[in-house]
């Protein structure tokens, strides 16, 4: 084993002469500053991570109001969590109001449940997908500064439940949302899908607009089913009246689960499982900004895929 190299001798034939203790402690020393601010850039950067971690959020919903949600945040992302403690199911939405009471923008808003067209004031929104009773939905959300109604409408003919929430700061990209097994990124009018594979993932879902809001609504055929067949059952689907029987050799899809409604600039991030030769489609009802049908019928934006075995 080589333990060190002998000193050759200098001109003269003497040899160099051992280093002073003094300039050993001086390069020790050196060695060991160096070290130290290694080590505090590490820890440093650590602690930035730890920073950018979503703030967890729980919000309980009963019904008739909320427990758990605050009534300022700062922009950012968050991971937040609904329990619906209601009888009816419940997606939420936190919606811009643009400086209107709650009252005022529930009276500009009922328009847009019945097709009608947005108010202008309107150009953010986040959510969470529909929540069974008893169950619970959690998203990691941006949430950009705005002055927010947080709003639940119900199937029955409960009233609709809201709380106000102001955000400001610096409001988040959909970049700073934590990494996803998959991506779905909404467009006017499509969706670009990456990265979905068997099994539970994690899936980042968001609006790339430029202008219109969208969510995701996605559906299951019968495996063996071709991505195009899907397509074009789901569009003959749409052509029927209401109660009128499908044609022959059309299969209608079963529900498998669907996202907030996003708008242009947001995203979210949530769990899903996709299962195995399984046929999806991914597909969008809300409506255009200035009104009209849902987004799936009105422009077809809609995206089969089968999930390789």
């Amino acid at each position: 084993m080589r333990r060190h190299r002998d000193v050759p001798p200098a001109s003269g034939g003497r040899p160099t002469r051992d280093r002073s203790s003094s300039e050993l402690t001086m390069e020790s020393m050196a060695r060991a500053s160096r070290i130290l601010l290694v080590g505090i850039l590490v820890a440093t950067a650590l602690v930035a991570c730890g920073e950018s971690e979503p703030e967890a959020i729980a919000i309980v919903g009963n019904g008739t109001g909320y427990s758990g949600l605050p009534a300022a945040l700062d922009a950012g992302v968050y991971e937040m969590t609904f329990n619906n403690g209601a009888d009816d199911p419940d997606g939420p939405l936190l919606i811009e109001k643009g400086g209107r009471t709650p009252e005022e923008f529930l009276a500009d808003f009922k328009p847009v449940l019945e097709g009608g067209p947005f108010p202008d004031y309107l150009t953010t929104a986040v959510g969470f997908p529909t929540t069974p009773p008893g169950g619970a939905s959690t998203v990691t959300m941006t949430l950009p500064a705005g002055d927010y109604i947080f709003l639940s409408f119900f199937s029955s003919d409960r009233a609709p439940v809201w709380a106000e929430v102001a955000v400001a700061g610096e409001s988040p990209e959909v970049d700073d949302l934590p990494d996803s097994d998959a991506t779905v990124t909404a467009l006017d009018y499509g969706f670009d899908v990456s990265g979905i594979e068997a099994g539970a993932q994690t899936v980042e879902f968001s609006n790339n607009g430029p202008t219109q809001f969208h969510h995701l609504v996605a559906v299951r055929f019968p495996n063996g089913t071709a991505p195009a067949d899907a397509e074009d059952m789901l569009t003959t689907l749409f052509t029927l009246e209401e109660g009128q029987a499908p044609p022959e050799g059309v299969v209608e899809p079963e529900d498998v689960f669907d996202t907030g409604v996003f708008s242009p600039g947001t995203g979210g991030a949530f769990t899903a499982t996709f299962e195995a030769g399984g046929t999806y489609a991914f597909l969008c009802f809300i409506g255009d900004r200035q009104g009209g049908p849902p987004h799936a019928i009105g422009h077809g934006m809609m995206k089969a895929f089968t999930v390789e075995a």
